[in-house]
């Protein structure tokens, strides 16, 4: 059964009942009535009331005659409730009874549609019967009669509850305790209406004012352990949220911490490479005196390019595996000639000595020249056979740290990549590009193979990827074009596949005039030739794209966000204006957490 509203010392009061007034004190057998009804006894005042019908006492005036049929209505709905206190629950066999006191109550306003008890008593016995809409209705046309009747807005309230409405219950309730502050079943309401809408410790203040006032209303006695349960486990639940908000934060401040220590090292590591490779310099420089080739030990050939060869060796001085970048003069079918190898070499020495230190930047440890032993030249036979005519003359060589394997290597010999990892050379291949043009130089031979990666225990396990052969590399002195001299496309650009098309066609256009100079402009050019290179190593063919011209990634590699295609594209733009830079391509991967 529904709750209602009722008082423990008037249960008439409890379904927002009330007596009607009594305006004749002649009316001996309605007074009486009524009386018997204000201390409980219903049963009696329903005999009264019945026994005067018999004995044709019936008021004859039509407001007592609304009154007396209000009077017995009431009495037949009180006397079919169960005596308890708060709940109203129906007697066996009180619902005929009920019906009976809402014929009583029609009966009244048929007489007087304007007699507002009637109509509360109505309302209330609808409550009773779980009837709560026909009981808002009553109570509507109750309230445009006496818009303050506080027993009416405070069984408006509980019909609304009912209903599960209860926010539009608060209205009534409040305007019921702004009539009667001290009205109970109205506090017991507001804070049932509370309680429901999650509001527990306000609920619990309304239930406890309602007990101050009534202390046996089982319905706030119920309502206030409810509430105390619920503040209870909010508090559990809040406290369990801070107490997994709080291992939240530990947990990422130790992540943080083995971050900061991983990165310590790294500097460390780092730092004691710089001070090793400036002693190396420093010396070098200082004594002029030249490194004897014959220090390093188990020379190996690595790879054979147009202008060099690249040997891994051992020195005795250094814990680390060193390369031996050797230059070498070419065949005759090449098309640089011995003094443009020169310069190559010396610019990339000349470059990165002036290049601040970068994590993902390899830098030369020395560089000096002299005449490869025999046991070195034996390995290039294959590749270069008149090598041998001119083994006895001096030659340029570079020394710098093994940086590991090339990019192109590295992502064919590794099927599954972890998810971040595509996305973490990215962003270290862009800071090295960044870096270099943030001091107005320019690569120009970004390629798969001018990328080493290295993951060992140095780096943690993790892939350290640094950009190496900065031998055609020039500085654009704090421009954004440098003017040079065509047709020598390969000293305009390292990578003929990888130069950007603008350039390109400044360099057609320039060949069908018949130019002998064009102003070449260098801006995000290095940005198109990386994004280039990851196109090459990730998509299915270097030359398909999507038909909204994204690259279309291999299904072997796992791309951490589809923001990775669209950077790509951004930095493929034809024009260097409207071409994504380093910097704004690692800003929009840092800022996705990539």
């Amino acid at each position: 059964m529904r709750e209602a509203t009722v008082t423990a010392t008037d249960p008439a009061s409890s379904l927002g009942a009330t007596s009607p007034p009594r305006y004749d004190p002649s009316m001996l057998v309605l007074k009486e009535a009524a009386h018997l009804n204000r201390v409980g006894r219903h049963n009696e005042a329903a005999r009264v009331l019945e026994e005067s019908c018999r004995a044709a006492h019936a008021p004859r005036s039509p407001s007592l005659l609304a009154d007396s049929h209000s009077e017995t209505g009431f009495s037949l709905m009180m006397m079919t409730m169960a005596p308890c206190y708060g709940t109203p629950a129906l007697l066996a066999g009180g619902a005929a009874n009920l019906e009976r006191a809402i014929s009583e109550f029609d009966e009244a306003l048929a007489v007087d549609p304007g007699h507002v008890s009637a109509r509360i008593n109505k309302a209330a016995s609808f409550v009773v019967l779980g009837r709560f809409v026909d009981a808002l209705a009553e109570l509507d046309v109750a309230l445009r009669i006496d818009p303050k009747n506080a027993l009416a807005l405070s069984t408006k309230g509980f019909a609304l509850n009912s209903l599960g409405r209860h926010s539009e219950a608060l209205a009534p309730l409040d305007l019921a305790l702004q009539q009667n502050p001290a009205h109970a079943n109205a506090l017991k309401n507001k804070g049932e209406a509370l309680l429901a809408l999650k509001m527990p410790s306000e609920a619990l203040f309304f239930f406890n004012s309602a007990l101050s006032l009534n202390p046996k209303l089982s319905s706030a006695i119920d309502g206030k352990h409810a509430a105390a349960l619920a503040i209870k486990q909010s508090n559990n639940n809040h406290v369990d949220s801070h107490t997994q908000e709080l291992r939240g934060t530990i947990s990422t401040l130790t992540k943080d911490l083995q971050e900061c220590r991983k990165k310590v090292l790294e500097l460390q590591s780092q730092l004691e490479l710089s001070r090793a490779e400036n002693r190396e310099l420093t010396g070098i420089l200082q004594a002029c005196v030249m490194l004897e080739i014959s220090q390093f030990n188990d020379p190996h050939l690595i790879s054979c390019g147009a202008y060099g060869a690249v040997f891994s060796a051992s020195h005795p001085s250094l814990s680390f595996q060193v390369c031996l970048k050797v230059m070498l003069e070419p065949q005759t079918d090449r098309i640089s000639s011995p003094t443009q190898i020169r310069n190559k070499f010396r610019c990339e020495v000349s470059v990165l000595s002036r290049l601040p230190i970068h994590k993902n930047i390899l830098f030369p440890i020395s560089s000096f020249v002299a005449t490869l032993p025999s046991s070195w030249t034996i390995q290039l036979k294959a590749d270069y056979p008149e090598y041998e005519s001119w083994a006895s003359r001096r030659t340029m060589i570079i020394v710098m740290p093994h940086g590991g394997e090339t990019l192109s290597s590295w992502l064919l010999r590794t099927d599954h990549q972890s998810p971040g990892v595509v996305g973490n050379l990215l962003k270290q291949a862009l800071s090295a590009v960044h870096h270099v043009a943030s001091h107005f130089i320019t690569h120009r031979d970004i390629k798969g193979n001018n990328i080493v990666v290295q993951c060992n225990e140095l780096t943690y396990n993790e892939p350290h990827l640094r950009l190496i052969d900065f031998g055609t590399a020039i500085d654009t002195e704090r421009t954004e074009s440098m003017t040079c001299t065509i047709p020598l496309s390969q000293d305009v650009w390292g990578n003929p596949l990888s130069i950007p098309p603008d350039i390109s066609a400044l360099l057609r256009d320039a060949s069908s005039q018949n130019k002998y100079s064009v102003c070449i402009p260098y801006l995000n050019a290095d940005s198109f030739a990386l994004a280039f290179t990851f196109w090459q190593l990730l998509c299915v063919d270097p030359d398909h794209c999507t038909s909204d011209r994204r690259p279309a990634l291999k299904a072997n590699f796992c791309v951490p966000s589809c923001a990775l295609p669209e950077i790509l594209t951004c930095m493929l733009k034809s024009e260097c204006n409207e071409r994504l830079s380093a910097s704004g391509a690692l800003q929009i991967l840092n800022s996705q957490g990539i």
